[in-house]
């Protein structure tokens, strides 16, 4: 991670930001997951302002799982100001049950910059039954305003 935050140094643009640093350039993150178990097939992308998202899925219960997303924003125009984490959000829920009760799982996530500053990501939602066919489902993933101001949350 320190080498990912290192190569967005060029990227990271000028913005108003008032709010009080999570993480500083050479600190070591660890990502939340809300899931039972570890994260996995994690997928990342960046936009023009540095930010940085991370989507993974993860176990819930013994078969089902779910995908997550992990925002890292910097918050001004050098690796002085610092870097927010917002909370976890889950994404794909396999207890929607979309599928019929316990046949939800939701995995495989990937993340696209869509060059706007905001991203897209999608994943697979499965019927563990294997009644019906699999899907593919989406979300836009903002975390500026159209000014390019930090939004108090990431908006899904």
């Amino acid at each position: 991670m320190q080498f990912l935050l290192y190569s967005l140094v060029p990227l990271l643009l000028s913005l108003n930001a008032s709010a009080q640093a999570d993480y500083y350039f050479g600190d070591t993150i660890e990502l939340n997951t809300i899931g039972s178990q570890d994260a996995d097939h994690a997928s990342i992308a960046v936009n023009h302002f540095g930010d940085v998202i991370v989507v993974n899925h993860t176990s819930v219960g013994s078969t089902a799982k779910a995908t997550e997303l992990n925002t890292l924003v910097p918050l001004g125009n050098d690796i002085s100001s610092g870097f927010k984490l917002y909370s976890t959000h889950r994404l794909g829920d396999p207890t929607l049950n979309i599928f019929g009760a316990g046949n939800d799982s939701c995995s495989k996530p990937d993340a696209e910059d869509f060059g706007n500053g905001s991203f897209l990501v999608v994943w697979s939602r499965h019927d563990l039954s294997g009644n019906q066919p699999s899907r593919i489902e989406a979300c836009k993933v903002i975390t500026r305003d159209i000014y390019g101001n930090l939004l108090p949350q990431v908006q899904i």
